[in-house]
């Protein structure tokens, strides 16, 4: 897998206040190529036995990968820039 091939994995972003971590990953998570841990159950023990089930078992993460690139959005922030760049033009 290379930089620009989504992996099945949903990061958090800095400075989110609401719900915006949890709707953005459920976007993964329903297509498959996630799985979401709570806040209250983001244990260390708890994201390594995530990790370990997934990258032991090759099918599951082939298929989480699948999963993950047919939601992608390749270009998503480059487009976002150019129309708030658009924008502050005007």
């Amino acid at each position: 897998m290379d930089a620009s091939t989504p992996s099945p994995a949903a990061g958090a972003l800095p400075g989110a206040g609401g719900d915006e971590q949890a709707r953005n990953a459920r976007v993964l998570v329903n297509a498959g190529g996630a799985v979401m841990l709570l806040q209250e159950h983001a244990t260390p023990d708890r994201l390594i036995e995530e990790c370990r089930a997934i990258l032991g078992n090759s099918e599951r993460l082939q298929l989480m990968s699948a999963a993950a690139r047919s939601v992608a959005q390749p270009g998503a922030a480059t487009n976002l820039a150019d129309i708030v760049l658009d924008l502050a033009r005007k």
